[in-house]
């Protein structure tokens, strides 16, 4: 199977710190480079961090107020950010 030519798109919660689940995040992309990467909060200090928290775009959830202080007080939100 040629992986190439799926249409992916990866989804992670927040990007507030670069620790681990946020290295697999670099990796996939790494193995799927034609992904999507949708982001629930980008922090201002994550945003130019790396070639991953550059492409990744950011749902309506981080433009929320304090959502980018408190982003796990707005993990109820981002389920159905997502699923638009």
């Amino acid at each position: 199977m040629d992986l190439g030519s799926l249409r992916v798109l990866i989804v992670h919660p927040w990007f507030n710190i670069w620790a681990g689940s946020e290295r697999c995040v670099e990796q996939m992309t790494e193995l799927l480079p034609q992904a999507d990467v949708l982001v629930g909060v980008i922090t201002p200090e994550m945003r130019d961090y790396n070639a991953v928290t550059r492409r990744a775009r950011e749902t309506w959830v981080g433009r929320l107020p304090g959502a980018r202080t408190h982003h796990r007080w707005f993990l109820p939100f981002q389920a159905v950010a997502f699923a638009m």
